[in-house]
């Protein structure tokens, strides 16, 4: 005796043995097993199992399941079923083939126990077949868009979403499931399957776009406006100048060096002062949104729209608005007496780290005979000693860095010996600045965005806490207004302790906290990005200058630092024996979406 029987479809056996509530059974494959006796839709003596699935499947294919729908009453069972198609009890292969097109057409029948079903409503089917319809149409459409994808054609429908599609893709979209099924079959990613057919003209474009995509939905472009500062403030007493690179558009900062009697100096640090605009004005929110201004070689995206760094940047030849700090210095390099002030200071010239670098590496007499060669070399004598109390063991960091600059896609990439007297002048005097302004906000107990380092970890906080590693006490970001918020931010509430503005957030401290998080989350990235660019430029400069050999030096296990680039690669074969030690690379294909490069040593 064979049976019909349920279980994860439909299965024939052969009948071991018998035990009423149980069957030990025998599969056409040969496998014994034991089933429950509730399991059993039929049972008959021929054919035999295997044959009764094979001839029951080939007569299921030549049933149409919507005239059994006719056919069928709102609730039935198989057997009577096929007992009404054939007009007579039915024989097991036909039975089976009748279950097997009940199984096959759920849209038509719904299964309701063991061995009976109910018919779909004719609205439920309607709607099912219809659904059932736009499914096989989509199907077609995916499989057409693969079809075209793998011959390295991007499908026309593609285009006007073809962003979207590289740098957020919808899984359940017929597009994406293409790019997906595409990419299996070429053994591919979805990145080189875009390239494959064309997409990406530009490995740079694609590197702008992805991250345009996340930080910069909306695109770049700024929202106009105009606003008209009616300022009355005092005029500043000296002029000042500036010290920045030479691609520097947003001149933040500027100094101004005044003799006073018996060898005493007063040192000025003037910064512009965009947090004079008027709180929540489109300018103010465009700079909340962006929170940095983002870095690249060869191109920048600015905090602030040209307007508003037109309005309060240090230009040469122009009178602007700063916030100034005086120090007056006595001979030993202490500081006797410090002053804030609001005024207006005249900005006499721009001079560029490029120009000035080379007067100190000369005669004095070099120095001198620039026409601020007096005040950078007062500027250097003071801040040698700031430098020294500062940091008494006297350890300098001297390092390398480097210059990108981009013309017409070329790239040149251009040494800097960081720790210069001009780094040191800057930076000393920025440290004095936003140290005292850190003090002036602690004081007070207004609001900050303050850093401190502990333990070598330097992070942001809403309250002051020394900075171990510059050696001070407390520490915050207030000399870069124009390229960062949190710049702004701080000038603001030092404007406050002045009366020219209410302070911020110091009713509020939650929102406070959102801008921390927010700036140190976005600062951190565009950095990211800003190296991945740099990478890539670095990439490119080994391709334009058809670089096949470099030397490098063995930082860790697996890692080399190139000697003339700023490029770290990974490369197999550097134990740790070799740290420390140079080594020539062979230079292997490179992948300018990747950002890979195969290399061994030679």
């Amino acid at each position: 005796m064979n049976i019909l029987f349920e279980e994860d479809g439909i299965k024939a056996a052969k009948i071991l043995a018998d035990n009423n509530t149980s069957l030990q059974i025998e599969l056409p494959h040969g496998k014994r097993s034991k089933i429950k006796s509730s399991q059993v839709l039929l049972r008959f003596e021929l054919p035999d199992p295997g044959m009764l699935l094979d001839k029951a499947q080939s007569l299921s294919q030549s049933i149409d399941p919507y005239f059994l729908w006719e056919c069928a009453d709102p609730e039935f069972d198989f057997l009577s079923l096929a007992q009404d198609y054939l007009g007579k009890p039915a024989d097991p292969v036909t039975a089976c083939a009748i279950l097997m097109t009940l199984y096959k057409a759920p849209t038509h029948f719904y299964k309701k126990g063991h061995g009976k079903f109910k018919t779909a409503t004719p609205e439920a089917l309607q709607s099912a077949l219809a659904s059932q319809e736009r499914r096989r149409l989509l199907d077609l459409t995916i499989q057409n868009y693969t079809e075209q994808l793998i011959s390295g054609q991007l499908p026309p429908e593609f285009e006007a979403q073809l962003k979207k599609l590289m740098f957020a893709p919808d899984k359940t979209s017929p597009e994406t499931k293409a790019i997906d099924q595409a990419s299996q079959l070429l053994g591919m990613t979805a990145t080189d399957l875009f390239r494959h057919c064309g997409a990406i003209p530009s490995e740079y474009q694609w590197h702008l776009n992805q991250f345009l995509w996340e930080y910069f939905p909306g695109g770049v472009d700024h929202t106009h406006e105009v606003i008209d500062l009616d300022l009355d403030l005092p005029a500043s007493t000296v002029s000042a100048f500036s010290i920045d690179d030479a691609s520097t558009t947003e001149v933040d900062d500027a100094f101004s060096v005044l003799n006073l009697e018996n060898d005493k100096w007063q040192i000025g640090v003037h910064i512009a002062v965009p947090a004079l605009m008027p709180p929540g004005c489109l300018w103010e929110a465009t700079a909340r949104k962006r929170l940095s201004t983002v870095y690249l070689p060869g191109d920048k995206i600015t905090m602030l729209p040209p307007e508003a760094v037109a309005l309060f940047s240090l230009e040469e030849g122009t009178t602007r608005p700063a916030l100034s700090l005086y120090f007056d210095f006595a001979a030993d390099g202490s500081i006797t007496k410090t002053r804030s002030e609001l005024n207006f200071i005249h900005i006499l010239a721009n001079l560029h780290i490029e120009t000035l670098d080379p007067l100190f590496e000369t005669n004095d007499n070099n120095l001198f005979s620039h026409p601020f060669g007096p005040d950078l070399n007062i500027l250097n004598q003071i801040t040698l000693k700031l430098e020294a109390a500062r940091n008494p063991s006297g350890k300098q960091t001297q390092f390398i860095d480097y210059n990108f600059y981009v013309n017409h896609d070329r790239i040149n990439i251009i040494r800097r010996q960081r720790g210069t007297p001009i780094d040191r002048i800057v930076s000393e005097l920025m440290i004095l600045a936003n140290t005292t302004w850190a003090g002036m906000l602690a004081k007070a107990q207004v609001a900050g965005i303050f850093r401190g380092q502990k333990n070598g970890k330097v992070k942001m906080t809403t309250h002051a806490s020394p900075h171990q590693g510059l050696g001070v006490n407390h520490y915050i970001w207030a000399t870069s207004p124009l390229r960062r918020y949190a710049d702004f931010y701080n000038q603001r509430q030092l404007l406050s302790l002045a009366g020219y503005q209410n302070p911020s957030s110091s009713e509020n401290p939650e929102e406070l906290y959102s801008l921390l998080h927010d700036f140190e989350q976005t600062y951190d990235a565009y950095a990211q990005f800003q190296r991945k660019m740099e990478k890539y430029w670095c990439l490119r400069y080994l391709l334009q200058e058809n670089l096949h050999q470099v030397q490098g030096t063995v930082i860790k296990e697996g890692l080399i630092r190139l000697d003339n680039l700023p490029l770290v690669l990974k490369v197999p074969g550097t134990g740790e024996t070799l740290v420390g030690q140079p080594v020539c690379l062979s230079i292997g294909q490179i992948d300018l979406l990747e950002l890979t490069v195969q290399t061994h040593l030679i």
